[in-house]
């Protein structure tokens, strides 16, 4: 069998399209049932996100694959994934590939965290519809281990890289604890929407969503449990909130000195209120910050910190390239050991190792005579116990679903990579 990814990301394909492509919750379960039901897609998992849906195989048949997951995106979401949008990445690069999306070095914002749990998520969506098998049962895990060492051993996710994240990591230098504030985001774009996610990553705050159209305010309210306002329920939450965050794309400021004046006077006294303009053009007027009990940021301020977080991200992409090359070798390690071959005579040589550990505990003290019977019997033994195994491991095809499960179970069952007695 062969591994194979098919993907878009944000390199190959524009947001509009790759919003149109991407398969979350029950869709992504039901794509997964889907395709379970034709031959070629032995083993299936789907990630997808918002910057990129990858579709991961282990078959017999990659070119089946291919023109089956470009009828399943046409019929379902009316879009032909021609070969400039579409990539195609097999064996070691489809290894290779994920280890890189795990360790956050091929994400749209480099060193992301979020993509780890992405990638978690695929991989137990594909458990529970027992989509996986021995080759992606074992691939997507040790994305994982790569994905944590990455962040673990180099500083590739430290320092805010978007200006989302930026803003947020202010209010939180600004104010510590973010769980008992009160929060509202102008504007409910991507940038918008992102700053509510990191938001959300710093747990309880409680977030107003301000926007023209009420209806994308209320979804991103449902998603991150707060509250939807239009555009001119701005001014009258002034007084109430610790921080706002300004994401609108408009030509003129929607926050002006006129406009705030009043509602920032009705504040209670000595209590601060931060606010984060991340529109270009600016959407709040620079004289609303010469207010005493307002800190107004904007982008050109933020900027120089995303600037050289990034720049300290990049300087690490090289440290992570090695834990992912090294991952990769030992994925592709694992891989060659589960020829009938090598399992057979990996399992043998174990065999042999216990059955001579436990002759030289038992029959260390025995006269030379019955320390030969010893071995004979024991050797004899052996033998027996091991012709069925034996015989049916011999009988392997590593190029079927089926085989290759059973030389994994074996080798698991005989503790060959370090887990003897996990077989499942």
């Amino acid at each position: 069998m062969r591994l194979l990814v098919l993907g878009l990301n944000h390199r190959t394909a524009p947001v509009e399209l790759r919003e149109r492509v991407a398969f979350l919750g029950d869709e992504a379960r039901d794509v997964l049932t889907t395709l379970r039901a034709h031959e070629a897609f032995q083993e299936t998992a789907l990630l997808s996100t918002c910057n990129r849906t990858e579709l991961y195989v282990a078959t017999p048949s990659p070119d089946d694959v291919v023109a089956r997951w470009r009828e399943l995106v046409r019929a379902r979401r009316q879009v032909d994934l021609h070969d400039d949008v579409l990539y195609r990445h097999e064996s070691r690069e489809c290894v290779q590939h994920l280890m890189r999306v795990a360790s956050g070095i091929d994400s749209m914002v480099l060193g992301e965290t979020g993509i780890l749990g992405q990638v978690r998520d695929a991989h137990t969506l594909a458990t529970q519809e027992d989509t996986l098998g021995p080759l992606l049962g074992r691939l997507l895990p040790t994305a994982l281990h790569a994905g944590k060492r990455a962040r673990t051993e180099t500083t590739i996710g430290e320092g805010a890289v978007s200006l989302a994240k930026a803003g947020v990591t202010l209010a939180r230098k600004v104010f510590g604890d973010l769980s008992k504030r009160r929060v509202l985001v102008v504007g409910s774009g991507e940038t918008g929407a992102q700053t509510a996610a990191h938001l959300a990553e710093e747990g309880g705050a409680r977030i107003t969503f301000a926007n023209r159209t009420l209806e994308r305010a209320e979804k991103l309210a449902k998603l991150h449990g707060g509250t939807a306002i239009g555009l001119d329920g701005v001014l009258g939450l002034l007084g109430e909130v610790d921080l706002v965050v300004t994401a609108v794309g408009a030509p003129d400021p929607i926050l002006t000195v006129a406009q705030t004046t009043a509602a920032l006077e009705r504040r209670k006294k000595g209590r601060s209120l931060l606010i984060v303009d991340l529109g270009v053009p600016r959407n709040v007027e620079p004289a609303v910050g010469e207010h005493e009990a307002v800190f107004l940021y904007s982008v050109d301020d933020l900027d120089q910190l995303v600037t050289l977080n990034l720049e300290k991200r990049k300087r690490e992409v090289p440290k992570v390239e090695r834990i992912v090359n090294e991952e990769t070798s030992r994925y592709e390690e694992w891989l060659t050991s589960l020829g009938a071959t090598p399992v057979l005579v990996a399992v043998r040589e174990r065999v042999e190792s216990l059955r001579q550990e436990s002759l030289e505990k038992f029959a260390r003290s025995l006269p030379d005579e019955e320390r030969d019977r010893l071995e004979k019997f024991s050797r004899a033994l052996t033998n027996k116990l091991l012709h069925g195994p034996t015989t049916s491991l011999r009988g392997c095809d590593p190029s079927t679903r089926e085989g290759l499960a059973r030389l994994e179970w074996t080798r698991r069952m005989f503790g060959l990579d370090g887990r003897e007695g996990d077989a499942e």
